[in-house]
């Protein structure tokens, strides 16, 4: 229940401030929302089937003062995680404390980036809630954290500070080896380079390009990852992804479909609009923008995940970027036929109500098991916390299938 609540007074919000235009008000209620995100998933009990391997793990670390070079040595985590965890059990051996202060330090940058960069806040914030904050808070613990370092270092990427960048590159890498992309973004920003990542009449082409590729290689996906990375501690998400549901190793027509709607054509969406108002206002309708940069290299990444479906756990990292492009898209004006028009409430519920919903059918209802008795939300719900410690009958099964007690 406490999951609808939530949801149930961000569409609220979105009303009062985002679609009315209301400011007063909206800072408060940035930070009670806020403060709602962290609670939940900071006083879980036994939510997230990564959470509870997380909690194993925790357990074992020595505090600060009995740490030596062998804590390193023998986790396969990275130094910063590993330092990470011996912090916090320094002081308690309470994992629910380590879940609060996780849960803080993710949702406080994630909200910051969207007070920062998103017009429309409180839209920008439920997309996150309904397509990324379980799997970030409760599963990708340690991935989460390096996002947090990648979306610090976004503003130092506006302004081409790459030495400010490539530190928080480090920091990112230091908590999850996938962050090493980051270091071979700015690569992309070169003349010629950062073309294919503009949108125009060409992206089409791009796009089936991208995904005849992932196609071609699809039947060497272990042997690809392994190659591009050959690191144990992505190799054992690797199987994980390569199990799921929508295809084993890779996507079934379903998963496909529900791929390019909700993370190709959803972003594609603004980005066509925007190109069109330009040309409305007698501008270059291919420009070079950093927030579009961003939103196509999501794009590109979901559609190679049709193929390699791992791929799709990049846009752990990405996905921030779209969900600001379409809250700034939602509730304006569009651009036609030389003149604007400006869509009712009704109409876009009515383009927000398919996202939604391919997302909770492609991101919660997919089986866990063979049968299908077993659904990838019971990972999730219902909710119990620290106070009660209730186990549910059905993620004790869950987690069972996945060899976790």
């Amino acid at each position: 229940m406490v999951y609808f609540i939530i949801l149930f007074f961000l569409f609220y919000l979105i009303y009062h401030f985002d679609y009315k235009g209301n400011v007063r008000g909206r800072y408060m209620w940035a930070i009670v929302m806020l403060l709602a995100f962290i609670l939940v998933v900071g006083l879980r009990y036994r939510i997230g089937t990564d959470t509870v391997r997380y909690e194993t793990y925790f357990r074992s670390y020595p505090d600060i003062f009995s740490m030596n070079e062998k804590v390193f040595l023998k986790s396969r985590f990275s130094p910063l995680y590993v330092l990470f965890n011996v912090g916090i059990r320094t002081f308690t051996d309470q994992f629910y404390i380590f879940q609060l202060i996780h849960a803080t330090i993710v949702n406080t940058v994630i909200f910051y980036f969207f007070y920062k960069n998103a017009r429309h806040f409180f839209l920008a914030v439920t997309l996150y809630y309904l397509f990324l904050y379980l799997n970030i808070n409760t599963e990708v613990l340690r991935e989460a954290l390096a996002a947090c370092a990648f979306l610090l270092a976004w503003p130092a990427f506006k302004k081409n500070n790459w030495l400010v960048w490539y530190i928080w590159s480090i920091i990112a890498f230091l908590f999850h080896v996938s962050a090493l992309f980051m270091f071979i973004i700015p690569v992309l920003q070169l003349p010629g380079v950062r073309e294919f990542f503009k949108f125009g009449t060409r992206t089409f082409y791009i796009c089936i390009g991208v995904f005849m590729i992932a196609m071609v290689i699809q039947v060497f996906l272990f042997k690809y990852v392994q190659a591009i990375v050959a690191v144990e501690s992505v190799a054992d998400r690797a199987s994980t992804y390569s199990q799921n549901e929508l295809g084993g190793a890779k996507l079934n027509a379903t998963g496909i479909i529900g791929v390019v709607i909700i993370f190709v054509i959803y972003p594609l969406i603004p980005l066509f609009f925007q190109s069109m108002q330009r040309r409305m206002d007698g501008l270059d309708p291919v420009v070079y923008n950093k927030l579009e940069f961003m939103t196509m290299i999501s794009v590109y990444i979901a559609i190679i995940s049709t193929g390699i479906f791992i791929f799709m756990r990049f846009n752990n990292y990405f996905l921030f970027f779209p969900f600001v492009m379409i809250s700034d898209f939602v509730f304006t004006r569009l651009p036609y036929k030389r003149k604007y028009l400006r869509l009712g409430l009704a109409s876009w519920i009515i383009f927000l109500i398919p996202l939604f919903c391919l997302e909770f059918y492609t991101g919660y209802l997919p089986k866990v098991n063979k049968s299908g008795t077993l659904k990838k939300y019971m990972n999730y719900y219902p909710y119990a916390s620290i106070f009660d410690q209730d186990k549910d009958e059905k993620r004790e099964k869950v987690f069972k299938y996945n060899h976790i007690h």
